[in-house]
């Protein structure tokens, strides 16, 4: 049980850390190259700071979750970076009616997660 709750807890800081640096990436390169304006007066360009910290408080949350999740049910490295990156293609297809920029660094940060995963399974069977 003890050592559930340490992975647990592990997942949770792990994933809410990662989850908030990606969200609050993703939610202010929509806001930064969207051309739309907001509800808040003027063009979103204007609210970059301000998306960025919605987006962080978001992927801190979802992320902890998830990760805590995870990290409870001891769910291996592979696994978790998979459910990961499918997260960032929901949430950028989602965010990407503004603007493309989103879509591209989430496929830039799908193609390292992955081809770290790959490299560090090959070197695993070694």
């Amino acid at each position: 049980m003890r050592k559930r709750l340490q992975t647990g807890l592990r997942g949770f800081l792990s994933g809410g850390l990662w989850g908030g640096i990606i969200s609050a990436i993703l939610f202010g390169l929509r806001a930064y190259f969207g051309d739309s304006s907001s509800t808040l007066g003027g063009a979103d360009r204007n609210w970059t700071g301000l998306f960025m910290v919605f987006g962080l408080i978001f992927g801190l949350v979802i992320g902890a979750i998830v990760g805590a999740i995870f990290g409870a049910l001891q769910v291996d490295r592979r696994t978790g970076i998979f459910v990961g990156i499918a997260i960032v293609f929901l949430l950028a297809i989602f965010l990407s009616s503004a603007s493309v920029a989103p879509l591209v660094f989430a496929v830039i940060v799908s193609c390292i997660l992955l081809g770290w995963l790959r490299a560090s399974t090959l070197q695993a069977r070694d």
